[in-house]
């Protein structure tokens, strides 16, 4: 069924990763839905973008869920709430496909690996043991 200025979408790799993304586009009117997922009654869904207070819905008859949206409103719902994302690398330098020289005088090479989170040095020490 149709919700005016409403978009849904569930997209995923495989049957745990699903995610449903519900979205009000009207920006004054709060709409009531109701909407049928991939999920089997008595799934409980999470917005895992929520920053407090997720919201936890529960999937009722036919693997529909229902929910109020605000103005400007978004869910994001998975299974089993929040999935940790391992670290991912941002950036290396030297760039990737260059060739790094050793340096003639035994100084060291420096290699520098930037993630998209903080991360601890212990993590990954330097080869040899040396200071990073």
């Amino acid at each position: 069924e149709k919700i005016e200025d409403v978009l849904v979408f569930t997209r995923g790799c495989s049957a745990e990763d699903r995610l449903t993304l519900i979205a009000n586009f009207h920006s004054h009117d709060t709409k009531a839905i109701a909407v049928k997922t991939p999920w089997p009654k008595g799934a409980n869904l999470f917005d895992v973008v929520a920053e407090k207070n997720p919201t936890h819905l529960p999937v009722g008859l036919d693997g529909t869920v229902q929910a109020t949206l605000p103005p400007l409103g978004v869910l994001v719902l998975a299974a089993g709430g929040v999935k940790v994302v391992p670290p991912t690398v941002v950036s290396v330098t030297p760039r990737h496909g260059r060739v790094a020289e050793l340096p003639a005088d035994g100084a060291v090479l420096r290699v520098a690996v930037r993630f998209d989170r903080s991360m601890r040095a212990e993590a990954a020490p330097p080869p040899g043991g040396g200071k990073g």
